[in-house]
């Protein structure tokens, strides 16, 4: 819900913090999340190239993806 949010606040060109705010004011409804993880979804919507252009109906499948089948990180052979 959270990463939806955040997107639909991109998408009508409102800045992150204009988002973090509505966040602290309903903060009841995200209270199982630290105020770290908030942050860290919010610039993940807003400024991680992967996601940064997807619609709120994709977004959340996308990082929902991401998390669970995260991309190998390869090391370069020495």
């Amino acid at each position: 819900m959270l990463v939806n949010m955040a997107a639909s606040y991109r998408d009508s060109q409102q800045s992150p913090q204009e988002f973090m705010k509505f966040v602290n004011q309903k903060r009841s409804i995200f209270n199982t999340l630290t105020d770290q993880q908030i942050k860290r979804m919010i610039n993940v919507v807003y400024f991680d190239e992967r996601f940064a252009g997807l619609p709120p109906q994709v977004l959340q499948q996308a990082v929902s993806d991401q998390c669970i089948n995260p991309a190998p990180q390869y090391q370069p052979i020495q």
